[in-house]
């Protein structure tokens, strides 16, 4: 007999009992008092016969993580929306539906590249970020809701001005991240800065 034991989404301590005494059937076990081999999905695709088998009239189950009857899936190229993709589809959505939940006006700030030499961090408007160039992938838009005054200090620190703002923000956090600051804040150019990663 052939059984497929699905585990849950825990662990395997999260088989059911008609599970565990289906798996207590079978000759080969280990968790549950006898060895188990680690099957792969090419083993378990296309090896199965020679493992039903090698097991003559014996009882085989196949633990499974999570949905044991998942179906295959097909690997599919990872696909990135950009900012300014996501901006524009957040305001057609506020077209349709005019909820007046977001417009042109709505707060946001850009991420993009965290933690490395290149990353970008700028604040604006709707309108203002959705002329910005994020660059590659990964890019992350946070809508800002009710904000704390520590939390303003920041927008504004990052907030677009200028064609140079981009630069100076990076220079800024270039230069934090060089520094050896036991503080989460440093003075720089006048302004005030947050040490997001560093």
């Amino acid at each position: 007999m052939l059984y497929v034991i699905g585990l849950g989404s825990g662990d395997e301590r999260d088989i059911t009992l008609r599970g565990l005494d289906a798996v207590k059937k079978c000759e080969k076990e280990k968790l549950y008092g006898k060895p188990i081999i680690l099957a792969d999905r090419e083993m378990v695709e296309e090896k199965v016969d020679n493992l039903l088998l090698e097991a003559g009239g014996s009882d085989v189950a196949f633990l499974v993580v999570g949905d044991p009857f998942g179906g295959r899936k097909l690997y599919e190229t990872p696909r990135y929306m950009t900012i300014n993709t996501a901006i524009e589809q957040l305001l057609e959505v506020e077209q349709n539906y005019g909820e007046s939940v977001h417009d042109e006006d709505t707060d946001c700030v850009g991420f993009a590249w965290l933690g490395s030499e290149d990353q970008m961090i700028v604040a604006g408007t709707m309108r203002q970020l959705r002329m910005v160039d994020f660059g590659n992938p990964l890019r992350c838009l946070v809508i800002v809701g009710k904000t704390h005054p520590v939390e303003e200090e920041m927008l504004e620190f990052y907030k677009i001005r200028s064609e140079n703002s981009n630069r100076k923000v990076r220079n800024c956090v270039n230069v934090l991240s060089n520094r050896n600051v036991s503080s989460s804040w440093c003075r720089c150019a006048g302004c005030c800065c947050f040490r997001i990663l560093y």
